[in-house]
């Protein structure tokens, strides 16, 4: 079973024979239809263009899942929805039974989750608050280099981001939240990652600093400030000369979701000025960025022709394991504080959606027509997998490119825990092939789809169409 649209305009951008979209489309569905067949995945959706949106094919194989809430309540015998039982939101430690509506398609106009594709929103939101705030500004790639600092609340405490942190004098700036330079850790430590996000979470992080590479990997501070070393089991002061150079911009960096949060509250900062947000109460000024940033986002994707993308997990696509037959399968929690932490990964939208916005973006839609911010993006890698942390070309290509995915855990009707997978990734090759795909699975990676899409570009490269 499968869904295909086809547009079928030149494969020409601009005079150079391209690689096929069409062959490309077909490498994919092969790919993922192995997947569908060996019950790794139950769903998948794939949507593939040039960058001037031309060449436009869609496909899509396999089956969304959308669930019935129900509470658990002792059933009577043979029966698996009591009497009287109440719809309502389970808490992730719920026990929980479901009843499935099947016979939902996979199909690419589906809303589901995107995960870290959401990054790339929050960095075109960025873009879209320089240009809120400067509307004839012209794209360069150094505007954000400026200190984050002077863009947080007034009443954090940013010394450990002004310099100085850990003996080290360099400053934070903005381009480094992007980038991956922050060296902010994927969450704050002993905080629930559902909860990584919220105002008082971020202000904690600021007002602790960034951790060295040193210690990247610990799970906890203590109140001398030491830090749990679970490599070694002991608490660890930090070292004043770590092996790794502590200069932002110049060592490895960390992947941070932190970081990317942190975003939804600078972003309006730079559009508005502190001034706007300076005098409200904190709890007011967490809801009002916190809109100021969705509101940039929804410009942002109104401007790419994009109108039921969601923040709040509606409508959207549910995904579960799908090597199981059982009838009660379970479902990641929707998540309250949805838009109070947005920004490194919330973001749902279709398969579709996601190529028009990459087409958008590179063809400068959001950003008054001005394609140079689409090479400023590239350039610095704003929104995407930074090549200081994943590689960026395969066999003489270069790819620009994030997968982000969800992982969740849920119970069986027997009450033991598994944990289902929905991913989706998005890639645009240096000649503006530009493709995004989704799976739901029980076990394929975020990063397992960008190989897929590397594989099929490789292959239909050879072949130019």
């Amino acid at each position: 079973m499968s869904n295909l649209t086809v547009d079928t305009s030149p494969s020409v951008v601009g005079g150079p024979r391209l690689p096929s979209t069409k062959v490309i489309m077909e490498s994919i569905t092969s790919q993922m239809n192995a997947l569908l067949n060996a019950k790794t995945i139950v769903g998948w959706s794939a949507s593939a263009s040039y960058a001037d949106g031309s060449g436009h094919y869609n496909h899509a194989g396999g089956w969304a899942v959308i669930p019935l809430w129900q509470t658990v309540v002792t059933p009577a015998p043979g029966t698996d929805n009591p009497p009287g039982a109440p719809e309502q939101k389970p808490s992730l430690t719920s026990k929980v039974q479901r009843k499935l509506r099947p016979g939902v398609p996979m199909d690419p106009s589906l809303v589901g989750v995107t995960g870290s594709v959401s990054k790339t929103v929050t960095a075109m939101a960025a873009i879209a608050a320089l240009l809120r705030r400067s509307p004839n500004q012209q794209p360069d790639n150094t505007l954000l280099d400026v200190p984050v600092a002077q863009f947080l609340p007034k009443d954090w405490d940013k010394a450990a981001i002004s310099g100085g942190v850990f003996g080290f004098p360099d400053k934070m700036l903005i381009s480094h939240l992007l980038e991956h330079w922050s060296y902010f850790p994927e969450n704050v430590v002993g905080v629930p990652v559902a909860d990584g996000g919220l105002y008082k979470n971020l202000q904690t992080q600021v007002e602790s600093g960034p951790v060295p590479i040193y210690h990247r990997n610990v799970s906890s501070v203590d109140d001398s400030g030491e830090r749990f070393n679970p490599k070694t089991g002991v608490l660890e002061s930090p070292p004043a000369h770590p092996s790794i150079p502590w200069d932002y911009g110049k060592g490895p960096g960390v992947y941070s979701n932190m970081a990317h949060q942190l975003i939804r509250i600078v972003a309006p900062y730079l559009w508005k000025g502190p001034g706007h947000y300076d005098a409200m109460p904190w709890h007011d000024r967490d809801c009002n960025t916190s809109k100021a940033y969705v509101d940039l986002c929804q410009e942002v994707f109104a401007a790419c022709d994009i109108d039921d993308a969601s923040y709040t997990g509606s409508p959207v696509v549910r995904y579960y394991n799908a090597s199981s037959t059982d009838a009660s399968k379970g479902e990641q929690v929707d998540d309250e504080n949805s838009l109070l932490t947005n920004g490194a990964g919330k973001w749902r939208m279709s398969v579709d959606d996601l190529r028009k916005l990459l087409v958008g973006a590179q063809q400068g839609t959001p950003f008054g027509q001005n394609r140079g911010w689409w090479k400023v993006m590239t350039e610095r890698y704003w929104g995407m997998d930074p090549p200081h942390l994943f590689p960026k070309t395969l066999d003489a290509h270069t790819f620009f490119q994030i997968p982000g995915g969800l992982e969740m855990p849920f119970f069986t009707k027997g009450g033991d825990s598994k944990r289902l997978n929905a991913h989706a990734a998005w890639q645009v090759t240096a000649d503006g092939v530009t493709l995004a795909l989704q799976i739901n699975s029980s076990g394929s990676s975020s990063g397992g789809l960008k190989r897929v899409l590397q594989k099929a570009y490789i292959k239909a490269a050879r072949f130019p169409g």
